[in-house]
């Protein structure tokens, strides 16, 4: 139906966009017709489709909703935008779409409109952010609505930003009367105009002052009419239609010719300006009124319709020309009165004079359907037109505040973004149509993958089957072909004779198909009689046979037994596959919601929040209702505690590292302090924020007034760092302890109507009076809602307001008072006078009290608290949280006048002022400076600079003022003021000073502060730097890279002199005011050319050789900066030699950049050297960019290869460990120095990162890496001598330097390679010790002797060499030699005999390593091995400490390789591993092997022995332990192969080990340790000896299971399961034997464990204890093993024939419980199992009624018994599983089908009703018409039941060949709307399955 919709418009619309555009639409339907989507879906998407598009098919008019402004709409957003957007700023602009654009402006408070018609009220606007969207052609206005923007900017939008971005929007302005507007940015030589043209295809062009293109969306050039819109010319400004008002001759010429008077007359003089007039129309005369006055006056059709209907003509502007003379001059006189008309409007609304009253108008359209009308948009106007009147029309209501002027502004913004929000519903329904089409196609994958293994697995069991069916017609063609090979004959002869054979008919040549004898293999062909046992064969007698590769080396039997293994390993890749089946959905599903949600969020619009102003913070609300704020790092400390603390506050803080410092906010109204229980809650959250939470200290945190909190030392008197504050011990009240435990919350919007439900959601819950109070009258007790209670604060402090507020306050009084607080040691009285100074400040205008004791107290605390009062009265009222928004005329003269006293007075004074006084005098200055400058304050820098006259101190004071100014107030973000008024003030102040020049003042003052102190107050001079540095990232270039600047920084640098004696701190200061210029934002053009100009690259080399000729000269800081200067000169310019950038440079500029670049490089470098830490670390960065830089430019890589060669060599030494010289008196070698593993620990750190740069470089340039390396080691390592002057630190740089290289080389000595990839990387050798990396490790293994000397044996050189060993055991295992010297290193005193215990446990674990790859090179060696390692075994198996030197041994090497040891495991006992490597390989003797393993086991099992007949302490179960995971590491070294066929002595061996460990569970049964570790063996066992662990499966059993918990069932069920799955129906007696007991354990530990968790509960079972997670792990287990009973096919032999009466009990409980579970359980991962265990039982144990003609196909159900095989079961399958488990629970809405593994369950379900179907067909339709559905849907018709069963039928009948669930989930979700439609059923309310429990 959709699609004859669709099709239907296409008729209608056979050649218009809209027949288009629904053929598009017919495409996507049958897109989705063809997926997965169902008909009522796809006529949703249809009617969708008709929706956006506005089409119908009954003939109604197509047109689209109006998308494109006129000039009217034109005229009235320009008008809107005048009053609005004038004098804001430019703060970026955004990609929407390719031809959409975001400008995103900021709106300072306090903004001056340029319109002088702008009303005054316009420019007390608040700060805000204007959004403005404007798209090419169509619109711009402004919007309230979020879009989605792109990620990266266009090379448009980045042209758009360079040039107007930070700039004034001056003003907006339309082109004439023509369909073209310019917004003027910036002023002067920077004016830059946009022009957005709406006419046509629209353009967006971006011009300088003069109107010169700079940039431009589209070019447009038409040379028959003279236009050309390119770049680099000239924007045509005379072709737009100027204003004017038209008169009646003018009307008449346009309706006989369709041009104005002014128009004929300049066609008159030129004929090209009349073509363009007439735009190709010629000298037609216009045929309508329509014509006439869009030829003339450019009316679109709609103003065309409007002028035609007010001038009263019929048929409106339809109507012919020319008129009928009898009515021609009345027409032409109402045509002149309505064109007049609407020019005055236009005229009206361009002054300011008119504004604009948008309408909107709308029409009810009808679906295609006819079944629902809606309401679309048809047209806006910015007033009404006349053809409009009587249309139905939308309103958008304002929201109060905007200005009503700019009401077509806010009309049009709806409109669009109502219009948008439609457009992407087409777009969201195709990429969900994509997201299920990835998803079915991942399940097909998954499936075909599954059943392409299980037919391999089916196809080598049966030929290992038939091979066995044949074994002696198999021998024998082996014996014939192996003695024919033997007798000598050729390959080629043997051939020809089994063709020969083969015709004369010789049976076994018949068998030989081909032959292989280059892999010794031949393939036979074996008659496959197994598929008719027990049936006649097919009427040719002959059976199919089956082609069967054997090996000649082997025999008939162990031939099958190959197969057989290879069957096994398909088995196991089969379940992994399955397994992996949930997993591969998950992450399907996952990815598919993704994709929905991205499209849905991509295509979302969305009004923006507003952020609260302590979003910053880490914030929550308490309940209390008290706002708790915690800072997130020093700088927002600082914040906090100088502008947001406020009396009444608490200061919450704990004595802890990491704990952030925290303010709590009292309750909302007049109350004054913070409830306690609120401030137990910051104390808890601030302990989780400290390094509590890690190291679960318990401690408590602590809370004090504000006015206890201090930023002074409390010995020095100097002001504390950021972050740091100093509170008396005596004014820390301590909280209780709290519980680390946290949360996370989300609030919710509450809506107006639901306020009054929630106020008292918040009350306060401590320290409070309640009191309940009756009304008078009231005797009685009831409820009547009379009482009234009333809630009064114990603690709060009463405000008081005496009307002058600062009268009656005696300051000899208050000073005192202050002075208690502050200095008094008594708690109870520093309480007392911090509530009376909070008093004192609650009262109004106390803060002129607070000016008056400044100036006349002289104790430095009075000071402090003043100023403090003063600065809590300006931030207030610049976060507008005061009752007073400004301060009157008076007051902020009084003011001013007294902070300017008091910074007079801080800088005559001199030191009489304590350091914090100053820089919170500084602080209320900056603050001060934010009220009132530049309004009423606006001389204050140059009153400021006139602190410069006073000397130093006046210099002093200069400069703390503005770092006090740049950290209140201009810097933002970076300190953590991100609130719109607090971005608009910052604009406001740096917008005032650049305008007035208050900028240039305060440099030029800066400048001259340098020029007189760098000599004579060097410090004072370095501070003056590092505030100037502060400002440099918005100054103009011209100022912070000045010549004066820049010369005044040189000389600072003192660049001639290296003697050491100038000031470092200076110069330190110097070199960071450079980098700030060079990293500062500008044009890469203009900073090539700075750097030039600047000789910054000789700068930066001077400052090198400075530092290099005395290195311990130096201190860090200034070392450091000298190094990120010349970094970040040397990232500019490598930035400048991208191949993007070299072309805007030009030529020459480009070739000057490109030499610096190579000059500078050597220079950043060198630093590599420095030795001091961060100055290494900042060469990186830069280092990463070059060798990126040289990668992507080949044709470099010889003029940058001494580059590369120095960094190399430098990051080799640099990454060395000191020499002995540097650190006195430290001993390396000794393990238990704390010093010396706390500075190994620091050379590694360092050395990590500087490999990241070592692999970079190997990467990009491997031969000289290889050279580099190979010169650091013969330089470390003499070809001769005897070791004694050779130097471990350096011996250790250069092995670690050869480890490094291997690591991710693409080389064959590190990684085996194939015969093509060898010779490749061999050039053709093929030999692996040819590659030179192969050959470098060679040498160094190969010289490990005596030129090293006692160095092989210090505890870092020795694991360093050995993992060297271990990464190139590929190049050793082609060279005997170097070989020999590795096992040697391994097995004597510098490996697993070191005298260092890490280095021994160390070298265990490598030696397991490297011998794994290399056990068959080494099992001629086996003995002197074994002989080697007698000693270190034992020690290894009895050492219980050894654990303790794992951690020490992970962080003695550099290279950070670990063991991954078990649990109980250590990497000591690896060393057991490499034994049972060497002794398990098939090249070691056979008496050998079987010696050396009864050596090895008999040491493990006396061990054992001893620990069981000793005490039961811990000592001895560690004994025990160790023993169990040593011989289980000795037993990864063989295969089943060894033990069980080829070597079964082995097999004894460990059967015997296994007899032994299994004493252990009679001593330690309950021991945790020792379960796991004998239940681990076990498994291993099981998987090596096979068959033969039988007879100790049941003692095990029932030893594990013995009085055990819930997770020791666990266990011992897993070792059951896998006990099913390895031996099958072999395991029946055993099954019988055990499982009675097993499952009753199992059901009463479950019982009790609810049962108990249910008493804690009161009733519930309380779902979060581990008690129930527990017993639901041991559940579902048990689930899982009866479904392995199943699917290993033990359900008939356990519980049926013999067993049949026996098990009857058992039965009936395992069954009853699967129903229950499969029913009712609450979580989906049960329900599924317990499904898939009853569809094992269904599947032995249902009857089979069905026909028993053979089924063909493929998918056919496997059939089923012919009568019941437990009596009566069949019929409970269809009665009651069936019916109970498979068809109500997904009808009652039980699961979740939008959820993956909720399907899984419906797939199991629907599996079972389709085998039920197969068999029972006539019973089940039976019971589910006239059983099930009746109950279910008792109000339906009997016809509809049977349609709803005959339905049922056919998808479950469908199912057995179809993998997907979308039919009976369409079956599913149709009855349960039926259900929900007719009413609910008794008692069907659904049992809520849930993912986890």
């Amino acid at each position: 139906r959709a699609t004859h919709l669709v099709r239907g418009v296409i008729l209608i619309h056979r050649d218009s966009r809209v027949g288009a555009r629904a053929r598009r639409a017919r495409h996507k339907l049958a897109f989705k017709a063809l997926g997965t989507t169902s008909s009522a879906e796809c006529r949703r998407l249809a009617l969708s489709v008709a929706d956006v598009s506005r089409f119908t098919v009954a003939g109604v008019s197509c047109a689209m909703p109006k998308s494109k402004f006129t000039t009217f709409d034109i005229a009235a957003e320009v008008a809107a935008l005048r009053r609005s957007v004038l004098g804001c700023w430019l703060a970026n602009v955004y990609d929407l779409d390719s031809r959409t654009y975001a400008f995103k402006f900021n709106k300072p408070s306090g903004a001056v409109a340029r319109d002088a018609d702008t009303p005054a009220a316009a420019s007390d606007a608040e700060s805000e952010k204007i959004h403005i969207i404007i798209e090419s052609g169509n619109r711009f206005h402004r919007t309230k609505y979020e879009r989605a923007k792109n990620d990266a900017p266009s090379k448009f939008n980045a042209k758009l930003r360079m040039h107007v971005r930070t700039k004034r929007l001056n003003d907006v302005r339309q082109f004439g009367r023509d369909r073209a507007v310019d917004f003027t940015f910036g002023g002067g030589d920077t004016e830059c105009h946009i022009i957005v043209e709406f006419y046509g295809q629209g353009n967006i062009i971006l011009t300088d002052k003069n109107y010169t293109v700079l940039t431009l969306l589209r070019t447009h050039r038409d040379d028959a009419k003279g236009v050309k819109i390119l770049g680099n010319h000239t924007y045509p400004l005379d072709r737009f239609r100027a204003f004017k008002q038209y008169e009646r001759e003018d009307v008449v010429c346009a309706l006989a010719s369709g041009m104005t008077v002014d128009d004929v007359a300049a066609a008159d003089g030129d004929a090209d300006a009349a073509d363009e007039k007439t735009d190709g129309a010629g000298t037609r005369s216009p045929g309508t009124i329509r014509e006439a006055l869009a030829r003339a006056f450019g009316y679109a059709p709609p103003f065309a319709e409007h002028v035609a209907l007010t001038a009263g003509i019929p048929n409106g502007a339809s109507a012919s020309l020319p008129f009928d003379d009898a009515v021609r001059d009345a027409y032409i006189d109402a045509l002149t009165t309505a064109v007049q008309g609407l020019e005055s409007w236009f005229e009206g609304v361009t002054t300011g004079a008119v504004v604009a009253t948008p309408v909107v108008t709308t029409k009810m359209d009808s679906k295609a359907d006819g079944s629902e009308a809606i309401e679309i948009f048809d047209d806006f106007s910015p007033f009404p037109l006349k053809q409009n009147e009587g249309k139905p029309v939308k309103e958008f209501p304002m929201d109060g505040v905007t200005d009503p002027a700019c009401a077509f502004d806010h009309v049009v913004d709806e409109y669009f973004t109502a219009l948008e929000s439609q457009s992407g519903v087409l777009a969201r329904r195709k990429v969900e149509a994509q997201a299920i089409t990835k998803l079915e196609k991942t399940l097909k994958d998954v499936e075909n993958r599954a059943a392409q293994l299980e037919l391999e697995r089916e196809k080598e069991e049966q030929r290992a089957v038939l091979i066995e069916y044949n074994l002696e017609a198999v021998d024998r063609a082996l014996d014939a072909v192996n003695s024919a090979l033997a007798s000598g004959m050729s390959w080629t002869e043997l051939e020809m004779m089994i063709k020969e054979e083969r015709r004369l008919g010789n049976p076994v040549a018949s068998m030989i198909k081909s032959l292989d004898l280059e892999k010794n293999q031949i393939t036979i062909t074996l008659a496959n009689h197994l598929d008719y046992v027990g049936e006649e064969k097919p009427s040719g007698g002959k059976a199919k046979r089956v082609t069967v590769v054997v090996d000649l080396g082997l025999s008939a039997h162990a031939n099958a037994s190959v197969h057989f293994a290879a069957k096994k390993k398909h088995a196991e890749k089969f379940g992994k596959t399955m397994e992996a089946q949930s997993k591969a959905v998950a992450i399907a599903e996952a990815k598919a919601k993704a994709a929905i949600e991205r499209a849905e969020n991509s295509a979302a619009i969305s009004r923006a929040r507003q952020t609260l102003w302590f979003e910053k913070f880490n914030w929550f609300v308490t309940s209390e209702n008290c706002l708790v704020l915690q800072a997130k790092d020093a700088t927002q400390a600082e914040m906090l505690i100088s502008k947001y603390m406020l009396p009444g506050d608490a200061f919450v803080h704990a004595d802890i590292t990491q704990a952030p410092v925290t303010l709590v906010k009292p309750p909302p109204g007049d109350y004054r302090a913070v409830p306690s229980y609120s401030l137990t809650q910051a104390g808890a959250a601030v302990m989780c924020r400290s390094s509590a939470w890690t190291s679960r200290a318990v401690t408590s945190a602590w809370w004090t007034t504000p006015n206890c909190v201090s930023k002074i030392a409390a010995l020095a008197g100097d002001k504390l760092p950021p972050g740091v504050v100093n509170v008396a011990r005596v004014d820390k009240q301590f909280l209780p302890p709290a519980q680390l435990v946290m949360g996370f919350g989300l609030m919710f919007v509450v809506s107006e109507k639901n306020v009054d439900a929630h106020k008292n959601d918040r009350l306060v819950r401590s320290d409070f009076d309640v009191t309940l109070e009756q009304d008078e009258g009231d005797s009685d007790d009831d409820d009547d809602g009379g009482d009234v209670v009333e809630i009064k604060r114990r603690d709060r402090v009463e405000p008081s307001d005496d009307g002058d507020g600062d009268g009656d306050v005696d300051e000899c009084e208050l000073d005192a008072v202050i002075a208690r607080a502050f200095t008094s040691s008594d708690a109870s009285t520093t309480e007392e006078a911090t509530a009376r100074l909070d008093a004192y400040k609650a009262r109004n205008g106390f803060w002129r009290a607070c000016v008056r004791l400044y100036g006349a107290s002289g104790r430095a605390e009075t000071k402090f608290w003043c100023l403090q009062t003063l600065g809590d009265l300006c931030g207030g009222m610049l976060r507008g949280e005061r009752g007073q928004d400004v301060l009157s005329d008076d007051d902020a003269v009084m003011l001013r006048t007294a902070i300017g006293a008091y910074v007079s007075e801080a800088v005559t004074t001199g030191d009489a002022n304590a350091a914090f006084v100053k820089n919170k005098l500084a602080q209320v200055t900056a603050q001060t400076l934010a009220l009132e400058y530049p309004a009423r304050w606006p001389s204050f820098f140059s009153d400021l600079v006139n602190l410069l006259n006073l000397g130093a101190p006046g210099v002093d004071m200069f400069t703390r003022v503005l770092e006090a100014i740049d950290e209140e107030v201009v810097a933002t973000t970076e300190a953590g003021r991100t609130s719109r008024g607090e971005l608009a003030h910052s604009m406001r102040i740096k917008e005032a000073m650049r305008a007035d020049g208050s900028l240039q003042l305060v440099f030029d003052a800066w400048h001259q502060c340098l020029t007189h102190f760098a000599q004579s107050d060097s410090a004072l001079a370095a501070r003056v730097f590092t505030a100037a540095r502060r400002y440099v990232d918005w100054v103009d270039v011209s100022i912070v890279a000045s010549e004066a600047y820049v010369s005044c920084a040189k000389e600072c640098l003192m660049l001639s002199d290296s003697t050491g004696c100038a000031n470092e701190d200076l110069r330190a200061a110097a070199a960071a005011y450079l980098h700030a210029v060079f990293t500062k934002g500008m044009d890469t053009g203009v900073k090539v050319k700075m750097i030039i100009n600047m000789n910054a690259v000789d700068i930066c080399a001077a400052l090198q050789t400075i530092c290099s000729a005395r290195p311990d000269d130096f201190e860090e800081e200034f070392v450091t900066q000298v190094t990120y200067l010349a970094a970040s000169i040397g990232t500019e310019l490598l930035n400048a030699n991208k191949m993007e950038n070299i072309t805007a440079l030009g030529a020459d500029l480009s070739s000057q950049a490109s030499g610096l670049l190579h000059t500078v490089t050597p220079v950043i470098l060198a630093s590599i050297n420095s030795k001091h830490e961060r100055a290494v670390l900042a060469t990186l960065p830069f280092l990463t960019s070059y060798i990126s830089y040289v990668k992507s430019q080949p044709a470099l890589m010889l003029t940058a290869q001494p580059a590369l060669m120095g960094a190399f060599q430098a990051l080799i030494a640099r990454g060395a460990f000191p020499s002995d010289d540097d650190v006195d008196d430290l001993d390396w070698n000794d393990g238990s120095n704390a010093l010396a593993a706390e500075l190994a620990e620091d050379v590694f750190n360092l050395r990590a990162e500087l490999n990241v740069q070592f692999r970079n470089i190997a990467r990009l340039a491997p031969q000289l890496a290889r050279d580099v390396v190979w010169q650091v080691l013969r330089t470390a390592i003499p070809s001769e001598g005897n070791g004694g002057n050779v130097r471990w630190q350096n011996v250790e740089a250069a092995v670690s330097a050869v480890y490094s290289l291997g690591e991710g080389a693409d080389d064959a000595a590190v990684k085996p390679m194939s015969s093509a990839e060898l010779v490749k990387a061999t050039n053709g050798t093929g030999a692996v010790t040819d590659t030179p990396l192969g050959q470098l490790a060679i040498s160094l293994i190969r010289q490990w002797g005596p030129n090293v000397g006692g160095v092989m044996r210090h505890r870092i050189v020795a694991p360093v060499f050995l993992e060297t060993c271990v990464r190139y055991h590929v190049v050793l295992e082609r060279d005997d030699v170097g070989l020999g010297i590795a096992l040697g290193a391994f097995l004597d005193e510098r490996g697993v005999r070191h005298i260092d215990p890490s280095v021994r446990s160390r070298a265990c674990y490598l030696l397991s390593r490297f011998t794994r790859p290399l056990r068959c090179k080494l099992s001629d060696q086996t003995g002197p091995i074994l002989s080697a390692l007698s000693v270190p075994l034992t020690d290894a198996a009895r050492d219980i400490g050894a654990s303790q030197a794992n951690v020490a041994s992970v962080t003695i090497v550099g290279i950070q390789s670990r063991a991954m040891a078990e649990v109980g495991n250590d990497d000591r006992l690896y060393l057991f591993e490499a034994v049972g490597m060497i002794l398990g390989a098939d090249d070691v003797d056979k008496a050998t092997q079987i010696e050396y393993l009864k050596q090895v086991a008999r040491m493990l099992c006396e061990q054992i022995e001893q620990a069981v007949a000793g005490r039961a302490d811990d000592n001895n179960v560690q004994l025990a332990t160790r023993a169990i995971v040593a011989i289980g590491n000795i037993s990864k070294g063989f295969s089943e192969r060894t033990c069980v066929a080829t070597r079964p002595g082995t097999g004894e061996i460990f059967r015997s080990c296994l007899e032994m460990t299994l004493k252990c569970l009679d001593v330690w049964p309950r021991n945790s340790s020792v379960r796991n570790r004998v239940t681990a063996f076990l498994h291993r066992m099981i998987e090596l000896l096979g068959s033969s662990v039988t007879p100790y499966l049941a003692p095990v059993v029932d030893k594990l299971r013995r009085n055990a918990g819930a997770v020791e069932l666990r266990e011992t069920l897993v070792l059951f399961n896998q006990l099913l799955a390895t031996y099958k129906t072999m395991l029946a007696p055993f099954v019988v034997d055990i499982l009675p007991s097993l499952t009753s354990q199992v059901f009463s530990t479950v019982a009790r464990e609810y049962a108990q968790a249910s008493a804690t509960a009161k009733g519930e079972i309380a779902l979060n204890t581990e008690s129930v997670r527990e017993a639901s792990d041991l559940e579902r287990t048990w689930l899982t093993t009866t479904s392995a009973l199943g699917s290993n096919g033990l359900l008939t032999l356990v519980f049926a024939g013999d067993n049949l009466q026996a098990s009857t009990e058992l039965r009936e409980s395992m069954i009853n419980r699967l129903m229950d579970a499969a029913t009712s359980h609450s979580m989906v991962s049960v329900r599924k199992v317990a499904l898939q265990s009853l569809k094992s039982f269904v599947e032995a144990w249902t009857a089979d009624s069905s026909p028993e003609a053979p089924r063909t196909d493929t998918t056919a159900l496997v059939r089923g018994p012919q009568q019941d095989i437990v009596p009566g079961f069949t019929q409970f399958v269809i009665e009651r599983v069936c019916a109970e488990c498979c068809i109500v629970p997904p009808l009652r809405g039980d699961l979740n089908l939008a959820d993956a593994v909720s399907v899984t369950v419906l797939n199991e379900s629907t599996a079972i009703l389709s085998l039920a179907f197969a068999r029972q067909r006539e019973h089940i339709e039976r019971v589910i018409a006239r059983v099930v559905l009746p109950a279910i849907l008792p109000r339906s018709s009997p016809e509809h039941v049977a349609a709803v069963a005959a339905e049922y039928a056919r998808v479950c009948t469908l199912a057995k060949s179809q993998s997907s669930s979308k039919p009976m989930r369409a079956l599913i979700d149709a009855v349960r709307e039926e259900i929900a439609n007719k009413g609910p059923v008794h008692g069907f309310t659904p049992k809520i399955a849930r993912r986890g429990m």
